[in-house]
């Protein structure tokens, strides 16, 4: 899989700080206590280790559609299942002053969460453990987003906050990163 994701993903994009198995540029370099016993195991659903830049390199390319067909680039938005309830939505379109004008709907997509609210679609990502918190978002439509990364859970909704504040103060988009 290392090889897989390296060869077409990493490589590709200029990723060169990224990966699932322990190497020698690690040491040092991380900004959260390193877990005691050395990784041995990956998973390609969790504990991808990269840099900022890298990553942003990485979504970049996604949010560019690089690499991939006009069909794969339209699925990636694409929700396959709404998560978000008709009750919930009504609370936040009322909660929002225009609930007349008002849809939102929430769910994933190619590795993805995607949120809809009205005609603008959101996509972004998060990762948490007990020390870290992680989250990117992007706006396709708009091509701005942001990569946070933390050493702290509490710390990282804080920050998350205060980045969403400035680039897309949306109340409705702030409630639903929670659920």
């Amino acid at each position: 899989f290392e090889e897989l994701a390296q060869k077409y993903v990493f490589d590709r994009i200029g990723m060169k700080d990224t990966s699932y198995t322990p190497r020698e540029w690690w040491a040092g370099r991380q900004a959260k206590p390193v877990e005691s016993d050395p990784r041995t195991k990956w998973s390609a659903a969790d504990l991808l280790r990269t840099t900022v830049s890298d990553y942003a390199m990485f979504m970049i390319s996604v949010m560019n559609n690089e690499g991939v067909s006009q069909q794969i680039a339209a699925q990636r938005q694409k929700i396959t299942r709404n998560l978000f309830a008709p009750e919930a939505e009504s609370v936040l379109c009322e909660d929002a002053g225009d609930p007349a004008n008002c849809k939102v709907a929430m769910g994933f997509g190619l590795g993805w969460r995607i949120v809809e609210i009205n005609n603008e679609t959101i996509l972004d990502h998060t990762g948490a453990d007990s020390d870290v918190k992680t989250f990117a978002f992007f706006i396709p439509k708009r091509k701005t987003g942001a990569i946070i990364f933390t050493d702290g859970p509490n710390v990282g909704h804080q920050m998350i906050d205060k980045v969403l504040g400035i680039l897309y103060p949306n109340r409705i988009y702030d409630a639903t990163l929670w659920q």
